[in-house]
């Protein structure tokens, strides 16, 4: 899947990735969801299953430090993740859930008109839990994911300076997706919004904290989809 982070106001310390939604129904079967964009972000997950209802996810994702216009940016984050799956409604509807732990580091460089250059670097912990729901037909699967994500900065300095100023260690991530295709490659596609939680940040956009819109297209490879070969 590919990650197309854009932001709606302005890029933050926290960069958000997209949310795997795994679709496995039974034991031994592996999964896995590769992505890339060249001017913004590259994610990849593998998902297995080792016994019917258990879910294993490992994820990682890189953002380039790559510069747009005044503005550089650059993040290497990766999670592992625990949780389980089930079907119901004659296995047209698919609910699944984990719970991971990752950590992550940013930098996060800009410049502003008649001002000093500023540059923002963080390390931090993530662990979050999320829930996803979708409905499965022939050759189309689509649905609904919700992460919550808390965040432990073991730094963050502005100019090489610790930020004294409150900052959000909660955000909430909605997305919807789809994913086509019969065969073991797939298409997919997700859209959501990552946003900071807490009223002293509600409506308020700054260097610091900001919602971000993130969109990706990309692939899922399931070996266990395969077609067998014609006799």
């Amino acid at each position: 899947m590919t990650s197309l982070g854009t932001c709606i106001s302005s890029c933050t310390t926290y960069v958000p990735t997209l949310t795997p939604t795994p679709l496995l129904q039974h034991g031994g079967q592996v999964e896995a969801g590769a992505s890339f964009h060249p001017i913004s972000q590259a994610e990849a997950y593998v998902a297995y299953s080792p016994v019917k209802h258990l879910l294993l996810v490992v994820n990682g994702a890189q953002r380039w430090n790559m510069p747009t216009g005044d503005t550089r940016i650059k993040a290497t984050q990766g999670d592992v993740a625990v949780g389980g799956y089930g079907t119901f409604g004659n296995n047209r509807w698919y609910l699944g859930g984990l719970a991971g732990y990752g950590g992550a580091q940013s930098f996060y460089r800009f410049y502003v008109p008649d001002s000093p250059l500023k540059e923002y670097r963080s390390r931090y912990a993530r662990p979050y839990g999320q829930l996803w729901l979708a409905r499965q037909t022939t050759g189309l699967a689509y649905g609904a994911a919700l992460r919550a994500t808390s965040l432990h900065f073991t730094r963050l300095t502005f100019n090489d300076q610790p930020v004294q100023q409150s900052v959000p260690h909660l955000y909430a991530a909605p997305s919807l997706f789809v994913r086509w295709g019969q065969g073991a490659v797939q298409g997919h596609a997700q859209v959501g919004v990552s946003t900071p939680l807490g009223s002293a940040f509600s409506g308020r956009e700054t260097d610091l904290y900001a919602s971000e819109l993130v969109l990706g297209v990309g692939v899922v490879f399931s070996p266990h989809l395969r077609r067998p070969k014609a006799q």
